[in-house]
């Protein structure tokens, strides 16, 4: 659903563009919010109701840590 209500925002090159610069590490909502002006908790919440969907960059990179595994390169992330 989440994609499907991505892809629908603006033309085409726009999703490809978000698809290219969204990044892990905080979800794709940089992306989002940067090229498509979407939330992706407000979009969330279209489908799962009402809550805190918006991504949490600090507790998402808490969790990566807690699995072991670590920033490798700029857009990799591999295990200790």
């Amino acid at each position: 659903m989440l994609v499907k209500l991505l892809s629908e925002r603006g033309e085409t090159n726009a999703f490809h563009a978000f698809l290219e610069a969204a990044h892990r590490d905080d979800a794709g909502q940089t992306a989002a919010l940067d090229i498509l002006g979407a939330d992706l908790g407000e979009l969330a919440g279209t489908f799962l109701g009402e809550g805190n969907w918006r991504p949490q960059r600090k507790a998402m990179v808490e969790c990566w840590e807690a699995a072991g595994w670590q920033k490798g390169g700029e857009d990799d992330a591999t295990p200790a």
